[in-house]
């Protein structure tokens, strides 16, 4: 199972200028744990904000969220990967990097097309085990790929 079939596609972002309040803001009114740093006039993203990156930077500051940058709290650099990798290559490069979350880039131009969770692995168990479990059984089935 390929990351462009369980990915979702519709990534929530926010700018890299602006401030944890609105980003909080964002994340909650989405239901969301995170959202994909874009600079200002580009595509490719810059950094990823969880409710973790927020927390971590705003409590011991004890400023309030109003005055505290997105670009200043968000993990950069990014680690992503690409929508025709495996799930089992996006399960071992979160594992490798200590994350729950990987943006999506396609193309030369980083293109930011998506975002793969653990939740979203999680949730597809069922399926991504049987196509292993196909993988096995018939490995005819898959030659040439």
């Amino acid at each position: 199972m390929l990351v462009d079939e369980i990915m979702t596609d519709e990534v929530v972002t926010v700018s890299s200028d602006a401030y944890l309040s609105e980003a909080s803001k964002r994340m909650v009114e989405e239901n969301i744990g995170c959202l994909v740093v874009l600079p200002e006039d580009e595509a490719a993203p810059a950094g990823i904000l969880t409710e973790t990156d927020v927390l971590r930077r705003a409590l011991p500051t004890d400023k309030p969220l109003s005055r505290i940058p997105v670009q200043g709290a968000s993990t950069s650099p990014l680690t992503t990967v690409e929508p025709e990798r495996t799930v089992r290559y996006a399960v071992e490069k979160m594992l490798d990097e200590g994350v729950k979350r990987l943006p999506v880039i396609d193309g030369d131009d980083l293109e930011l097309t998506g975002i793969v969770t653990i939740t979203d692995i999680a949730l597809r168990y069922d399926d991504i085990r049987s196509d292993a479990v196909d993988m096995v059984q018939k490995p005819d089935m898959f030659r040439g790929e």
